[in-house]
């Protein structure tokens, strides 16, 4: 998870084990300062807002890594990359809002990593939500991180008719949607 906590971000996990009141640890900062974990972030890297866990099997990024969306200063969103260990800082990969396919899309606030083909869309996808500024409806959509340039990154897929704030993935999904939903 993403933890705001004293005007910086840091990377938290919780505990479902832990009882009435999960127990939540702030980790380390999301950027090592002076080469000691715990410094506080570096203000450059700021406005994270969703967190999803990628296998490594996209091209160009780390195994066991974190996808991260965040807001940048010149309020573009921002798909980056976090290593759990922090041995470095995150790095942002693409900015969505001049990515090919983006068109000026923003609104984002949900991610969702899938390492199975769903639906047809490839395997290995990222999915977002996205408030779309005209309709006020959510959309859900396809990133696409491996492509090469020059060809669509980004693709919205359906709008969902309401306003929806998360996203998960279930791979062992049963009933009318079948797997992979």
């Amino acid at each position: 998870m993403i933890h705001h906590k004293a005007a910086a971000d840091y990377f938290g996990v919780i505990v479902p084990k832990t009882g009435g009141n999960s127990m939540i640890y702030d980790l380390k900062p999301m950027s090592w300062q002076g080469g000691v974990a715990g410094g506080p972030s570096d203000p450059g890297k700021t406005g994270y807002f969703a967190l999803t866990y990628s296998t490594g099997a996209v091209t160009g990024y780390s195994a066991n890594s974190m996808i991260y969306l965040r807001t940048d200063g010149s309020s573009h969103t921002q798909f980056g990359e976090m290593i759990p260990a922090l041995t470095s800082a995150s790095t942002d990969k693409i900015d969505l809002t001049t990515a090919v396919g983006a068109f000026g899309a923003s609104g984002y606030k949900a991610l969702a990593y899938t390492p199975d083909n769903v639906d047809g869309s490839g395997a290995n996808q990222f999915y977002y939500l996205r408030l779309d500024s005209a309709t006020g409806n959510t959309v859900l959509g396809r990133l696409n991180p491996s492509l090469v340039a020059g060809t669509r990154t980004i693709s919205d897929i359906a709008n969902l008719g309401g306003v929806y704030s998360t996203l998960a993935f279930a791979a062992d999904a049963t009933g009318a949607s079948g797997q992979t939903a």
